[in-house]
Formats: C-alpha cells, structure tokens, sequence
C-alpha cells in the first residue's frame, strides 16, 4: 500500500488563471454572452442583485454542459463569485456563493487551481468556524473533498484536516464521509516531518477516538485507521522518530493500538462479520508492524494489550488447529503475508545498537517463552505439514 500524489490536470488561459485543458467543443456565443452579463452583475451590483445572480448561476451551472468549463469567462466567474464569500452577515449570499463554487467544481475539478490562485481557499475553510449554518457546513465540505484530490497541500496549510474533524461528531453519513476523504487526501501528501508535526499531529487524539469500534459508523472507523496507517507510514519510511525521539511518546500516549486490537479481536471471533473486513485486518498488522519496528515501546504497548493472544487465534485459524478435519484450504482468508513481518518486527534489526531489545530485553523472558512454545513453534510445525 503506497502513497498515491493527485495531481492537478491542468493548463493556464493566462498567467493569472489557470483553467482545464481545451477540449474540440466550442461554447456557443450565447453561453459567453450569459457569462459576461452574470460577471457584470456581479462586479456592479448590490448585495440584492448579487443574491439573484448567483440564484440564476447556480441553476444555470447545474445543467450546463461541461463544455462551458472551457470558456475563458469561467475563471473571471469564479474570482468574481468568491468575492461574496467574505459577507457573512448575509448567510443566503454565503449559502449561494459556495453552491456555484460547488457547481463550478463539478463542470471540472481542476478549476481548484484557479481557486488557489485567488486566495479563496483559506477564506473557504475559515468559514467553517465563523458560520453556523448547516448547509454552508455541507457545502464547504463537498468543496473541501473535492479541492483534497486536485490540491490537497494547500488544505494542509490552512489547517484544514484539524477544522475538519473538529466538526465530524456533528455530521451525518455522506458528510463523514466526505470529511474522511479530504483528511486520507492530505495525509497522503503530508510527507515530510513539518507537515505532520504542524497540521496532522494536532489531532491525533481525535483521530484516534475515530479508530475505536463503532457499529453504526465503521466506514469513519476503517478510514481512520488508513489515514493512521499513512501517518505510520511516514514516520517509518523517514526514519522520523530517530532525529525527533519525542515523537515515539505522542504516537502511544493515544489509544491507536488498543482500539485496533481491539478491533483484531472482534474480527477473530466472528469472521463472517462483513462489518470488518480481512482487508482492515492485514491494514492493522501493517501498521503494528510499522510501529514496532520503530519503536520498543509500541512493542511494549502491543504486549500490554495482549496481542499475542490474538496472534496465536490467528496461527490457529490459519491452519485449522483443533479442527477435526484436515483440510487446510477451509480457511478462505491467509494473513500469513501480514504475520511474517510483524513477527520479525518483534525483534532488534541487525544494526540496533541494543541487541537485547524488545522480545530479547531480559524483562520480556516469559513472553519470548511465549512467543517460541505458542507462535512460533505452532507456525514452523504447520508450514512443514502443510507443504509436505
């Protein structure tokens, strides 16, 4: 599971706007001349004439072709729309306003960058603290999603994954949704250590309220858990907790691991569940992986909670131990791929500079007895028999 970088699919009309690609459809004189009246309106009028116009630009846009996103109209349309966003004692101006952005959007999502380049993001996400209107609130969030796969950096910037999940406990389904979305956009490209010690870290606590089980919401469940698994990621492959050891303590000093034991558990006892699927679990054990290999004290955690119980139901499951039948094909799910590394992860690397670390600190003696009587030799006699 890698990374993925959206990028933006995008030319520029002029050095001040950059717009979509031309496509071969031409717009028609007609849908220029509407544009240009509409821009008219909204550079001259009053707040009145201005509320009618984005009325009619909001139904107009809605049914327009997508080849209207073409016009060399549409980036002076938005810069001119946008400019409302600032009159927040007029919350129907601000509830239109957003709804044309969202409109402008659709017709093509690389108008994002003409965004950017007026300075209307940040005044986008700010309005999520200074308006309390839930259909702004919506808006703002289907704007945000869409704004995360073209230029999710900028969203960073702007502190917008912290805005974003100080808001999640008061949304419904799609908007959760949408708000989990833009966060696993940003933490994607959230790469080097400033970005995450700036704009993810501030919410680890409440990201990790969202990884604990919930059965009526376990789509934020399992989204939380990737964009934890990306943190994880990032902090592993950048060696970041070498040059910033602090940063070991506020990985743990949450529930992350418990909550995703916990979760292991619930799949162990019921694995029909469709709630939790293999895939979250193998997500999991990448991440135990990850964390232990980068830090003792994750291990350490991982024993407090238990896990190598969970590993030795795993083994069990894997090879139909205690089945009177002797079919090992039973079991339609293998999480041996995911195992093996976790496994290792227990364990110093070959340039630690304390060998006796982890599973090999004195202290751990009864759990490397474990370990060895309950995991391992289970796992090396099974793979003999199955392979024989």
């Amino acid at each position: 599971m890698e990374p993925n970088n959206p990028q933006s699919n995008t030319t520029t009309i002029s050095s001040k706007f950059p717009v979509p690609k031309k496509t071969t459809s031409a717009v028609s004189p007609e849908e220029s001349k509407f544009l240009q009246d509409q821009i008219a309106i909204l550079k001259t009028g009053d707040d009145m004439d201005i509320m009618t116009c984005l009325i009619t630009l909001c139904d107009h846009l809605s049914l327009a072709s997508d080849q209207i996103a073409d016009d060399p109209n549409m980036p002076i349309l938005l810069e001119e729309v946008c400019k409302n966003l600032e009159k927040t004692y007029i919350a129907e101006l601000i509830i239109y306003t957003l709804q044309c952005v969202n409109n402008i959007l659709d017709l093509n999502p690389a108008f994002t960058m003409t965004l950017k380049k007026i300075g209307a993001i940040p005044k986008i996400v700010i309005l999520m603290s200074v308006i309390d209107d839930m259909t702004c609130l919506e808006s703002i969030i289907k704007i945000i999603e869409k704004i995360s796969y073209e230029n999710s950096f900028i969203l960073l910037e702007n502190n917008t994954f912290t805005s974003l999940l100080n808001v999640i406990d008061f949304l419904g389904e799609n908007q959760r949704k949408s708000v989990m979305n833009a966060c696993l956009n940003m933490v994607i490209n959230a790469s080097s250590y400033h970005s995450l010690s700036s704009y993810i870290k501030p919410s680890l606590m409440t990201l990790a309220s969202l990884t604990q089980y919930n059965e009526n919401d376990v789509k934020t469940t399992n989204k939380a858990i990737l964009i934890f698994y990306y943190v994880v990621y990032h902090i592993k492959s950048n060696s970041y907790i070498k040059t910033n050891p602090d940063l070991e303590g506020e990985l743990l000093q949450y529930c992350f691991i418990e909550n995703l034991s916990e979760i292991i558990q619930r799949y162990l006892m019921n694995p029909n569940d469709k709630k939790i699927g293999s895939d979250l679990v193998k997500t999991i054990l990448k991440i135990f992986t990850s964390l232990c290999s980068v830090s003792s004290a994750a291990f350490d955690k991982i024993i407090e909670v238990k896990f190598l119980n969970a590993i030795v139901d795993m083994i069990q499951s894997e090879f139909n131990i205690g089945s009177n039948e002797d079919n090992f094909e039973k079991n339609p799910v293998s999480f041996l791929t995911e195992l093996f590394p976790l496994l290792t992860s227990f364990f110093p690397s070959h340039n630690a500079a304390n060998k006796e670390d982890k599973i090999l600190n004195p202290k751990n003696i009864e759990t490397y007895n474990f370990f060895c009587n309950n995991i391992i030799s289970p796992l090396i006699k099974n793979i003999m028999l199955k392979s024989a």
